[in-house]
């Protein structure tokens, strides 16, 4: 069992509940499960159950076994089965946790744990997995009572500790978190784990230099550990050294192709480094594993789409990822139109409006649970992820043929919003957007430019500057108004958050949009209205490198970061370009 983790195999599964009885056939099948002969333990279980459907050991024992092969829903289902017949087997309740939180369904884990951990409370393993599904939903102080209670009667246990540390750091008690694995190293100061935790917790402090010896230091004792090969991959990545990134990140996905993190790791550095035909290729493997990185099984029934002719055939296209993510990647939805005789594209709810006027003859819907009945449709040919069609459309960079706008705001609101705008603003003025802050939690400190650095764009004259971040910003905004004279304003009628149509009618009526990575650029791209990036040193994949022009939309203009950290070149260089710019418009 990995530190800090769960228990996560059948192998650790309790199959002997109280009242199970003594049946050979039962305790036969048992030792067959245990002996790693998960087939025949499934027979006889089978046997039991078509004997006697009431029997809840047998139905616990057929989820093992289903589990022990890797059927997880066939073992979710069993184990439901075996809570019909006894809703208090604390074995089989924590079984169905377990299960479930290997199928990412981490509320209804939590909600099994607490169930079996109220009947069985002194159960240290039950109440490891319970911390590390709590740990999961970012109930971080929840989580630190389950490993505090565990190490309460067991000071030594590495697990407790480890798993402490992991939810003291998402908890940002990074010192706190250290201590806990400090106490491991003194004791095992080898054990990789441990090593590897300390790595984490010193390269979310940004302590690289120390994250990157404690994971070399995992390597020299484990060369083929996945994670720490994947995270000092990805923190010479987040260094802006991506070559150096890509040995290590390949050989964890040579070592794991199937690991989902080590592959989304792999397949992104290739397509930051422009190796677009392998980045797709390796970014495929997140659909393995777990419910969350195989969403094929949980909407669509269709055939996978592998490039075949889609002439006179129909599709569903379907978004899995964020919302700048399933803009970007709509820009491939007018190709597939033009190819099939039928295409449902599914999508985040807030985007329905703005997609439908956007793409004619797309059938777009909102996603929702259960699904909406036309991406169930048993008559439609394929399905594909969205973040999946560049596999087959963009191979190399001279496949990507957007060269414009493929997304259009209502002209109605554009107007109305434009008018409001430049009323009162005084003659000849432009409109310039801008957004500086993203709550992306791993990205979120690389991207954001505080808006108290802003003072040199904002001070540029003959320009009404419209807040088009999300939150509330208003007392920042109107203090960064006071600092440099600007006629900076925020619109409250405005919520990307729940109005991403009205927000796209909001970047339209902008003349010129200057945003740093979030979703504010991909909707300016989409709409194909200009629009200036700024990019930390250490950019996102689909940014690429060293050009100031993106594939993905050509009226976007990206400013770099050369130097980690330090936003103030770019900065100057966007407040100079936006007074020749001024000058040029006047």
């Amino acid at each position: 069992m990995a530190i800090g983790n769960a228990p996560a195999v059948a192998s650790t599964f309790d199959m002997s509940a109280p009242g199970a009885g003594t049946s050979d056939d039962l305790e036969t099948a048992r030792a067959l499960l245990r002996a790693g002969r998960a087939g025949d333990a499934e027979r006889i279980a089978r046997g039991l159950v078509e004997a006697d459907p009431g029997n809840g050991p047998a139905w616990n024992l057929l989820g093992a076994a289903a589990h022990a092969v890797g059927d997880l829903h066939g073992a979710a289902r069993w184990f439901e089965k075996s809570l019909l017949a006894n809703p208090d087997d604390a074995d089989a309740r924590s079984n169905m946790a377990m299960t479930l939180r290997a199928l990412d369904r981490a509320i209804e884990a939590a909600d099994h744990f607490a169930a079996a951990q109220a009947l069985r409370p002194d159960d240290s393993e039950l109440r490891l997995a319970y911390g590390a599904v709590l740990r999961d939903l970012g109930k971080h102080d929840a989580a630190i009572e389950q490993y505090r209670a565990v190490l309460g009667r067991e000071p030594g246990r590495i697990e407790a500790q480890g798993g402490m540390a992991l939810a003291l750091m998402k908890a940002e008690r990074f010192d706190e978190a250290a201590g806990h694995i400090d106490r491991v190293l003194r004791v095992a100061p080898d054990h990789p784990a441990s090593v590897g935790i300390l790595g984490d917790i010193r390269r979310r402090q940004r302590r690289f230099d120390e994250a990157i010896a404690l994971y070399r230091r995992v390597l020299s004792l484990e060369s083929d550990a996945v994670e720490a090969n994947v995270n000092l991959g990805l923190t010479l990545r987040d260094l802006a050294m991506p070559e150096a990134a890509l040995p290590h990140l390949r050989h964890a996905f040579d070592v794991a192709p199937g690991d989902a993190n080590a592959a989304t790791a792999y397949g992104h550095t290739l397509l930051l480094l422009g190796e677009l035909g392998p980045g797709w290729d390796a970014s495929e493997a997140r659909f393995r594993g777990s419910l969350r990185h195989a969403p094929v099984e949980r909407y669509v029934p269709q055939s996978r789409w592998r490039g075949e002719s889609l002439a006179g055939k129909s599709i569903v296209l379907w978004a899995e990822q964020g919302i700048g993510d399933e803009i970007m990647f709509a820009s491939l939805v007018p190709e597939m139109a033009s190819a099939a005789a039928r295409v449902v594209l599914e999508t985040e709810s807030r985007l329905v409006p703005l997609f439908a006027r956007s793409l004619p003859g797309v059938e777009v819907v909102a996603r929702s649970i259960p699904p909406d009945p036309a991406t169930q449709d048993p008559s439609i040919d394929f399905q594909s992820p969205l973040a999946s069609l560049p596999r087959r459309l963009r191979r190399q960079m001279s496949d990507f043929t957007t060269t414009g706008a493929y997304l259009a705001a209502d002209p109605a609101k554009v107007a109305a919003l434009r008018s409001r705008y430049l009323e009162g603003a005084g003659g000849g003025r432009r409109l310039v957007g801008v957004s500086w802050h993203t709550t992306n939690a791993k990205l979120g400190p690389r991207r954001t430019i505080g808006l108290e650095a802003w003072g040199p764009i904002l001070g540029v004259p003959g320009v009404t500057f419209i807040s088009l971040q999300y939150g509330d910003w208003r007392d920042a905004i109107a203090a960064a108004a006071r600092a440099t004279g600007a006629d900076f304003r925020h619109d409250p009628a405005i919520d990307p958050l729940t109005d991403m149509d009205g927000f796209a009618a909001q970047v339209a009526a902008m003349d010129l949009t200057i945003s740093i990575d979030n979703s504010t650029v991909h909707v300016a791209g989409a709409l194909g209205r200009p629009a200036w990036a700024l990019l930390p040193a250490a950019p996102e994949w689909r940014w690429f490198l060293r050009t100031g022009t993106s594939p993905w939309y050509a009226s976007l203009s990206l400013l770099r970061q050369e130097t980690l950290d330090d936003w103030r070149p770019v900065i100057a260089t966007a407040a100079a370009r936006l007074a020749r710019w001024v000058q040029e418009k006047t």
